[in-house]
């Protein structure tokens, strides 16, 4: 990622061109009220991106620990209201369901962005059951490989985040 200016980043593809499925999705998923980048412009291998304002939850989680309650919610809440959306017939599924799901969003792919997030990285994104999206959170997060403290601050996180 580049900065190109206050309010734009690059993303710049190095072996292949931007991904149709992946912009298109974004631009699903924001026309329904999701907090996903707005898609600036597509040119071959680079996509331009609004910027977010802030770091990653993950970032600012290690930053400000005191905040490890309100990110588990908010990550709760943004699988929540992707859940809601209906995927559209073109997206691929994995499994049963009906909804959008990511499948690879966790802290360091939660932008902070004003008083809210937007959600990055949409490449795994598919149609599918919820519980199988929040499933692959949790792994991912269970699954992390660090310091036994740190550990123990993502089973809170994970405790606030599943209730």
């Amino acid at each position: 990622m580049y900065a190109l200016d206050a309010r734009t980043v690059l993303r710049r593809y190095r072996s292949r061109d931007v991904p149709e499925r992946e912009v298109a999705l974004m631009r699903y998923v924001r026309e329904r009220g999701y907090p996903a980048p707005e898609v600036v412009r597509v040119a071959g291998r680079d996509l331009v991106l609004e910027r977010a304002t802030g770091t990653t939850m993950r970032v600012d989680i290690a930053r400000r620990p005191w905040l490890i309650v309100r990110h588990a919610r908010l990550l709760a809440e943004l699988h929540r209201r992707l859940h809601r959306i209906a995927a559209p017939d073109w997206l691929p599924a994995i499994g049963s369901g009906g909804a959008v799901i990511h499948l690879d969003l966790h802290p360091e792919n939660v932008m902070l962005h004003g008083n809210g997030a937007l959600v990055i990285d949409w490449a795994n994104a598919r149609a599918g059951h919820w519980a199988d999206d929040v499933a692959q959170t949790v792994v991912i997060l269970a699954g992390a490989d660090l310091p036994r403290t740190t550990m123990l601050a993502v089973r809170a996180f994970l405790a606030v985040y599943l209730a």
